[in-house]
């Protein structure tokens, strides 16, 4: 018999293995030490990890009769926590719920972390179309789900919703969340929004992503009060729509300028916000990307025509406007004007570790510039500025200097 594998690095190796469900699941029968410790990890966000291997997997019939099942199966454990009364009304209209023959081996509503209400919807659907008994309660399911969660689950950190989520009554029912991800299309209906604000004063993280094309007026004031509603907002996300008015966001916004560590704007930036951005003194990591894609920001392409692939980053050259501390820059558009994004980089004070910019094909490999638009983008500028040589320059890879290469002679 092997010596067995000491508790904390055993720990850290399964960090590795968080979304990896394949390797998981194999080291559940590896002995008893890994099972225990690899089930929490498992049940911490296990919508999103079954959602994500059923969409994946190529053969149709293998997704449905093994992810599938594995979906309805974790349903099954999630209901079993059910109250006789409980389960009595389900039975009443007409939803069987499977025995409990035996007791479970693990509280698993402990370990949910992440609540993720449309994976949870999703799961629903894949019981309605395999019982089609019970299609016409899905949305009495998903509410009665999601009040189980919500009683059991004083565990959960992050809640994930959408404008169809189906809430039951919130009063003393959410958990201590600090992690906000509102996904919106049209924002017509902003009562689920308007029923989680008074919870949210615990806020650290606010993601509200595809912004949609129609707003109300009223809309606009939504999501600053969530924003108004946190003590101590450190992480904002936010995707937009051209000439949608950020004035009363950034107002919200700056209220939080000295605990904000991390942005991500998406889309459409106006100056509201990058002025807001250019206060931030103790940013960590900023993000300017078209759009978010298989986890990865994405670059605006070099022959779009859209005058959106300008950014006009004035603001970040103010003599006022400094990131000491800013670690990551992603900047997937073009500068109006170049020379401002060299002022950008110098006013990181050699913080920077990882960059993420671009080179314009369009013409011939230089940054556009409204006053000197043949201006050559300068990398040097890059070396000079950064702490380490770990760049990302699409769509070209800038190299380390070798030793004793003099710097002003790398283009």
């Amino acid at each position: 018999m092997g010596i067995p594998v000491p508790l904390e690095c055993l720990q850290e190796i399964l960090q590795f293995l968080q979304d990896d469900l394949k390797s998981l699941y194999a080291t559940l029968f590896v002995d008893k030490l890994w099972c225990i410790n690899v089930i929490p990890i498992l049940y911490k966000n296990p919508f999103v990890l079954l959602n994500q291997a059923l969409f994946t997997t190529r053969n149709f019939n293998d997704a449905f009769e093994i992810h599938g099942e594995k979906i309805l199966l974790l349903l099954d454990i999630y209901l079993s926590h059910l109250t006789l009364q409980q389960r009595l009304e389900w039975e009443e209209k007409g939803i069987m719920l499977t025995k409990n023959v035996e007791p479970l081996l693990f509280d698993y509503l402990s370990y949910l972390r992440i609540l993720p209400i449309p994976e949870v919807r999703h799961a629903i659907l894949l019981w309605c179309n395999k019982n089609y008994n019970i299609r016409n309660h899905r949305n009495f399911i998903e509410i009665e789900l999601n009040k189980l969660f919500f009683t059991k689950c004083k565990n959960i950190n992050t809640i994930m919703l959408d404008e169809s989520s189906q809430l039951p009554e919130l009063e003393n029912l959410l958990p201590n969340f600090h992690n906000l991800n509102f996904i919106c299309s049209k924002l017509f209906d902003t009562s689920i929004l308007e029923k989680i604000i008074p919870y949210c004063d615990k806020i650290k993280v606010l993601s509200i992503l595809r912004f949609g094309n129609k707003t109300t007026m009223n809309d606009k004031f939504i999501i600053p009060k969530i924003i108004n509603k946190s003590k101590s907002l450190e992480k904002f996300y936010w995707e937009s729509i051209k000439n949608y008015d950020e004035s009363f966001i950034t107002k919200s916004l700056e209220n939080h300028i000295n605990t904000l560590t991390h942005i991500e704007i998406y889309n459409n930036f106006t100056f509201h916000i990058i002025n807001l951005i250019s206060k931030c003194f103790y940013l960590k990591k900023l993000r300017l990307s078209k759009n978010f894609l298989n986890n990865f920001p994405q670059f605006i392409n070099d022959d779009s025509n859209d005058d959106n692939k300008f950014i006009d980053i004035t603001p970040f050259i103010n003599p006022n406007c400094y990131f000491p501390y800013l670690q990551e820059l992603f900047f997937g558009f073009i500068p109006k004007i170049s020379h401002h994004f060299d002022i950008l980089l110098r006013n990181t004070n050699n913080s920077l570790k990882i960059l993420d910019c671009r080179k314009c094909s369009s013409c011939n490999g230089r940054l556009l510039d409204e006053e000197n638009p043949i201006e050559p983008f300068k990398e040097i500028i890059i070396i000079k500025h950064c702490s380490c040589y770990k760049h990302h320059i699409e769509p070209f890879i800038l190299r380390e200097l070798q030793d004793g290469e003099d710097e002003e002679n790398v283009v």
